[in-house]
């Protein structure tokens, strides 16, 4: 249908720029989430950004264990498989100590996933619009 956005398959790069130039460099964003509603925020938050979607930690270790180049780890809190969000972006802060973390949870104030201190990256609550999380992920590489 016309107007009508369409979520990116999982495992795919949403790649939405035109081509970095040495004064604007590419975004890269791995972002872990299950819920395919969530995939279309994701895409419309981050014009222009390098984005990979994949559902669970493993698969998001696994690329990044493979030398993906990553800014920024955009996950759920709450995951299928081994690895919750906070595990993940403990792994994955081992692999790339530079790594900025947006976590985003549907569970208000019930972690699913351990205690949440400030130092882990910013949390945002879901839904959430486009504009807070493109907001969070620029406030998270300023921060840097």
């Amino acid at each position: 249908m016309k107007g009508e956005t369409v979520a990116p398959a999982v495992g795919t790069v949403a790649k939405h720029a035109s081509g970095a130039t040495a004064s604007h460099r590419l975004l890269h964003v791995l972002a872990v989430d299950d819920d395919a509603s969530f995939w279309n925020v994701l895409v419309d938050a981050l014009p222009g950004a390098d984005l990979e979607i994949v559902e669970t930690g493993e698969e998001a270790l696994r690329l990044l264990r493979s030398g993906m180049h990553v800014d920024v780890l955009v996950t759920s809190l709450d995951l299928p498989g081994r690895y919750g969000g906070l595990a993940l972006a403990r792994q994955a802060r081992a692999l790339c100590p530079t790594l900025r973390v947006v976590y985003t949870s549907g569970y208000g104030d019930r972690l699913p996933d351990g205690d949440f201190s400030a130092g882990e990256g910013r949390l945002l609550q879901k839904p959430l619009s486009p504009a807070a999380l493109g907001a969070a992920v620029r406030t998270a590489l300023a921060d840097a």
